[in-house]
């Protein structure tokens, strides 16, 4: 899958939660190999309502946000990207991400709902 365009934000998330409890990926799994992407299109004031509605409401793709789940993706822009991995901020015309699954062993109680 390959989009093109104009960004205002994204997320590529390998599981649910960031910055300190905030769920950004409601369905991704630690577990599952898959990176859960959004990305949020450049939008003009008055669709405000609408990209809230479209970011709440992650069982859709609307207009203006995007979900996917890849393996890897890669970013690219004409100017330095800003990407922030993890705390850690990097600036780059080109960023590739991708998933080793089972890379590292977790501890967790049985049933945990991070796994699939």
């Amino acid at each position: 899958m390959s989009q093109e365009g104009a960004g205002l934000l994204g997320a590529v998330c390998n599981g649910r939660l960031a910055g300190g409890g905030q769920k950004l990926a409601p369905d991704a799994l630690l577990n599952d190999g898959l990176l859960d992407v959004f990305l949020v299109s450049h939008f003009p004031s008055t669709a405000l309502k609408q990209v809230i509605d479209e970011l709440i409401d992650t069982s859709i793709n609307g207009e203006y946000v995007t979900r996917m789940q890849v393996t890897s993706i890669v970013l690219e822009s004409t100017h330095p990207l800003p990407v922030n991995l993890d705390g850690e901020p990097t600036l780059s015309h080109k960023h590739t991400m991708s998933i080793i699954p089972n890379a590292v062993s977790l501890v967790l109680p049985t049933g945990s709902p991070v796994l699939s």
